[in-house]
Parts: C-alpha cells; sequence; structure tokens
C-alpha cells in the first residue's frame, strides 16, 4: 500500500506543474512560492516517505537500519541544497533523490539481505555527489522516446509486481532489472561521453 501511494504521488508530480501554469496559479496566488511548496513536497514524497517505508518494511537489521534512514535524508537534503542539480544538457547531476523507486527495487525486485541494501544504501547516498549524468527521463533528449518506453514497460511490470506482493513473479522482475541496466547503463555512457560544445 506505502509502494501504491508513492506510485500515485509520483503520477501528480508529473502533472501539477502542467495545472499550475494552465490555472495561473502565479497570478491567483502571487504571494505563494509554488516551487518552495513543490520542493517540500519532493522532499516528502522522494525522502522521508521512502526513508520510513524502508525503515517499516525491515528491510535492512538494526542499528544499520537506522543509519541508512539517516543517510538517506541527510544526503536528500543536502542534495536539494545544491545548486543545478540539472546539468546543461538536461541531465541530473549525481543520483537524483529517487528513493521512492531505490525503495520500491528493494522491496519487489531484488530481494537482497539486509547487508545488500545497507550497502546500496550508503552507495546511493554518495552517489548523489558525484558528478555523473543520469537520465531524467522527461528531460534528456537523447533517445527520449526509448527511454520513456522502457519506463512505461518497467511501470508496468512493477506495478504487477507490487500488486501480487508478497507473490514473484520472475518475467516482471526480469523487466525491471533490464531497465533499471538500462538507465543505469545509459546515465553512465552519457557521464564518460565528452560533452561537444556548438560553436557560434
Amino acid at each position: 500500500m506505502g509502494l501504491i501511494c508513492l506510485l500515485i504521488a509520483q503520477l501528480i508530480d508529473a502533472l501539477d506543474g502542467s495545472f499550475a501554469r494552465y490555472y495561473k496559479v502565479k497570478e491567483v496566488l502571487p504571494q505563494v512560492d509554488g516551487k518552495m511548496i513543490d520542493a517540500v513536497i519532493d522532499f516528502s514524497t522522494y525522502a522521508l516517505i521512502p526513508a520510513y517505508l524502508f525503515y517499516a518494511a525491515g528491510l535492512c537489521s538494526a542499528p544499520w537500519d537506522m543509519i541508512a534512514v539517516v543517510s538517506m535524508l541527510m544526503a536528500s537534503a543536502l542534495y536539494y541544497g545544491l545548486p543545478g542539480m540539472v546539468t546543461e544538457d538536461l541531465h541530473f547531476k549525481g543520483f537524483p533523490v529517487l528513493w521512492n523507486f531505490a525503495v520500491g527495487y528493494m522491496l519487489v525486485v531484488l530481494h537482497w539481505p539486509s547487508w545488500a541494501n545497507f550497502g546500496l544504501v550508503i552507495l546511493l547516498s554518495i552517489w548523489h555527489f558525484v558528478p555523473t549524468k543520469f537520465l531524467y527521463p522527461s528531460r534528456t533528449q537523447k533517445n527520449f522516446f526509448l527511454t520513456l518506453g522502457v519506463l512505461l514497460i518497467m511501470g508496468i511490470a512493477i506495478l504487477r509486481l507490487i500488486f501480487i506482493f508478497p507473490v514473484e513473479e520472475i518475467s516482471c522482475r526480469i523487466i525491471c532489472l533490464a531497465g533499471g541496466l538500462y538507465y543505469l547503463g545509459m546515465s553512465i555512457w552519457n557521464s564518460l561521453k565528452p560533452v561537444k560544445i556548438s560553436e557560434k
């Protein structure tokens, strides 16, 4: 149920900006800073609630679970405080604050032991600050439709895994793993490629 709520929140986050622009919220409420509200909600959706879900689901044993939770929240808070979370060529700089996906994968796809989940949390917490280019699915232009297609198929597969949880379905797990490897592989590839600067 927690993952279903996070998926609904993800859908709302994908649409709220469009609705705000359509209904001209800046003109209706000029004294309200919508970007600040959005940042608070994003931190809750992508860091705070997934960190609680990680703890409540018992994905890591004590006392390492609390260390993992603190790592998630501290790294996320610092990441949000850094300027330029998105690069000039529209990638996330470092691992983006997407702990909802990370915790969802741990819970219904990976099925790793406690020590491996802890290690993954620490790795991703550090990766927030490593200057790599992670795909920004709705904005990264190169292979845009391929990336969206992969994410759509992954979304259907992980939705299936969530609804049948705790029953496992190997085909959906393979789809999710393959999609995750595509996302990770493309992000690393884009990070290693030199940026071409056009001359005017």
